[in-house]
């Protein structure tokens, strides 16, 4: 039997532990990974809870007559209409839908829908920049980024396609506003009335609000009945009035 030199078997066995070392420290860093991983979690987790209970302070703002001096939903219609023209053809089909409205037929939200239905004849995104484009400046100082007190949510019942830009333009922190398909037609409900008061708790369970903004005594005095301090605003002035003594018959 031939006898293997001492130090060719020890050459062997070098190469054997550190094919040993090198496992063990990857096996190492990969359980360390891990671990981070895990940790991370679960702290994410922690936080997650933590913002989830914490009462968060923020103010709401209606947007149309409050924030700017105008309907944006209308407005933008007739800025369509002398832009592209054609969407005159649908003026019977709007007329009717208007009137099933007055007659108390159709609400709020059907009738929009055949409202806004010439948004599928017109490149949508290129005029909505073109109308904020001439109308962003509109936006009344007081409502504007630099002179919001915290935390902002605009809730509004026109239509998303218009709010979105607006918001991303004038830095607002969050908003709420009736969402509509392709074709015009509303999905869901408008958001009007009630129905910010729930989508707005939807969002934000645990919000303590401290302003309210509107233009609307009569229509938003269910998200007054949310605020600490409400304010009726009238031409781009804000006007202070105590929830109690404009709705004697509501109860917080």
């Amino acid at each position: 039997m031939q006898s293997v030199p001492f130090s060719l078997f020890m050459g062997n066995l070098n190469k054997k532990c550190n094919m040993w070392i090198i496992f063990f420290l990857l096996y190492a860093v990969l359980i360390y990974q891990e671990t981070v991983g895990i940790i991370k979690l679960l702290v994410k987790g922690e936080n997650s809870m933590t913002n989830d209970t914490k009462t968060q302070e923020l103010d709401i703002y209606d947007f149309d007559k409050t924030m700017i001096p105008f309907d944006s939903g209308s407005r933008f219609w007739a800025f369509c209409l002398l832009h592209y023209p054609w969407i005159l053809l649908l003026a019977p089909y709007q007329f009717l839908a208007a009137l099933l409205y007055v007659l108390h037929i159709f609400d709020l939200t059907k009738m929009k829908g055949p409202f806004f239905a010439f948004i599928r004849f017109i490149p949508l995104e290129k005029a909505v920049k073109k109308f904020w484009d001439k109308h962003e400046k509109d936006v009344f100082d007081w409502a504007k980024r630099e002179n919001r007190e915290r935390y902002s949510v605009m809730i509004s019942a026109s239509p998303d396609f218009l709010i979105s830009e607006i918001a991303s333009r004038i830095q607002i922190d969050d908003y709420i506003c009736t969402r509509h398909e392709k074709s015009g037609k509303i999905i869901g409900k408008n958001c009007h009335d009630e129905e910010k008061v729930r989508l707005f708790r939807e969002k934000y369970p645990n919000a303590r609000v401290i302003n309210v903004y509107s233009d609307s005594i009569k229509n938003d005095k269910y998200i007054f009945s949310l605020a600490e301090n409400c304010y009726n605003t009238v031409k781009g002035e804000k006007i202070p009035f105590r929830f109690e003594v404009m709705y004697p018959a509501e109860a917080r």
